[in-house]
């Protein structure tokens, strides 16, 4: 799916270090203040760690009619999402459209979430989610490349892809798979000759936002 015009999309690859480099480092970089003045488009809004802070401006300049928005800083853990749910919803008073994840910091070797914990925290996203909008969204997990298993659970990601989708599918709650096309663009790593990093390059998030955008289009 094409993403706005070519000039739009090349200020988007332009400005895209600045706001990968948010994620990564928000400890120092990030504004964690709640966002509550509001235009008059309706609002879409973005819940995730780096990855969906690095595809997000893919999603504002398809959707330009709409106040696309990501949660202040990095959402992190699936525990963090459980205890700020409330605060991100209250920041409009309604909702067109939510696309949420949380994974890779539950799968973190240390300081990770249990399985049991992390099916627990996405049922109560979720049910939050499903009460302000009638188009929740869960974006599947991207994959962790070989070398970043020193860091992260490679081994276990498919269980915890499980969990996630079976809560899905209890909830309702339709699902755009990021894993299986992440999987396939790994030249697209931020380290594309190790391959150590979970992040992308502009390129690799602008497929991925095309993802996004691809389902997005059928429901705004």
């Amino acid at each position: 799916m094409y993403i706005g015009d070519k000039n739009m999309r090349l200020l988007i690859l332009g400005v895209f270090g600045c706001l990968v480099g948010c994620g990564q480092n928000e400890k120092t970089q990030c504004d964690e203040t709640l966002v509550t003045t509001d235009d008059q488009r309706e609002d879409v809004l973005v819940i995730g760690d780096s990855i969906s802070i690095g595809y997000t401006p893919f999603i504002k300049s398809e959707f330009s009619e709409y106040d696309v928005m990501h949660t202040p800083c990095n959402s992190r853990w699936s525990s963090n999402g459980v205890r700020r749910i409330d605060d991100w919803l209250a920041m409009r008073p309604h909702w067109k459209a939510i696309t949420f994840n949380h994974g890779l910091w539950d799968l973190q070797r240390e300081n990770g979430t249990s399985l049991i914990e992390y099916e627990a925290n996405l049922r109560i996203i979720a049910s939050k989610i499903k009460a302000v909008t009638l188009n929740p969204v869960f974006i599947m997990t991207t994959g962790i490349p070989v070398n970043a298993d020193g860091k992260f659970c490679r081994e276990c990601e498919l269980d915890y892809q499980a969990v996630a989708l079976q809560v899905m599918t209890d909830e309702g709650i339709p699902v755009v798979d990021l894993y299986t096309l992440s999987n396939s663009i790994l030249e697209y790593h931020t380290n594309n000759e190790l391959q150590n990093d979970v992040h992308f390059n502009s390129i690799g998030y602008s497929i991925l936002g095309d993802e996004i955008n691809n389902y997005l289009g059928g429901i705004l």
